[in-house]
């Protein structure tokens, strides 16, 4: 008998304990930017996926005016923008958070500013008219920091080809490639164009 209750307890337990796995779906805004839409205590939020971040999350005033539950740090976060100006944004400790169904029991975060610039491809000079429209969104910004702890699978199907015969489709980019003696990748494009060695 007291060996069924110690196997139905550790039964019980591992059911308790086991992970929660998420799916996030992933689209591109007209930028070109990974976005994401996360449930934040059950209000869907759009943000930019930025795998260069280190903070979970950057979320404008209005946004983060909405969480009771959030403490201010004394210390501000310092940061270039894409300017290369150093400027410092205000952080926060949110308790007690859900998103997409992930509990977090605090999370740091910043206050959203904007830290980019939008480039004419051609000329290479700013476009001003752009850049302030994107600044007045204030598209809130998921970084890694929201991954701490976490195990995330990107399920895009990368393919690759030593035979340059093989016509893909027109939506695809070839992008022949080498290897070293030492194993490492060596593309052949620039540009979208093939380099000659």
């Amino acid at each position: 008998m007291n060996k069924r209750v110690i196997i139905s307890v550790f039964a019980l337990f591992t059911v308790l304990v086991q992970a929660k796995e998420v799916e996030w779906a992933l689209d591109v805004n007209d930028l070109g930017q990974q976005m994401v839409t996360l449930k934040i205590n059950n209000e869907n939020v759009d943000f930019k996926l930025d795998t260069g971040s280190t903070t979970a999350l950057s979320l404008p005033l209005n946004v983060l005016n909405k969480f009771e539950d959030k403490v201010e740090k004394k210390d501000k976060l310092k940061f270039t923008d894409g300017l290369g100006n150093v400027r410092y944004t205000k952080q926060f400790i949110l308790h007690n958070l859900t998103i997409n169904n992930l509990f977090y029991e605090q999370l740091v975060v910043d206050e959203y500013q904007p830290w980019g610039f939008v480039l004419d491809i051609e000329s290479g000079n700013k476009i001003a008219n752009q850049q302030k429209e994107m600044n007045e969104k204030q598209i809130p910004v998921a970084g890694l920091g929201l991954l701490i702890d976490k195990m995330v699978t990107r399920n895009h199907k990368l393919t690759i080809s030593d035979d340059f015969t093989i016509q893909l489709a027109s939506v695809w980019l070839e992008v022949p490639f080498s290897t070293s003696p030492k194993g490492h990748f060596l593309l052949s494009v620039t540009d979208n164009e093939k380099i000659t060695h």
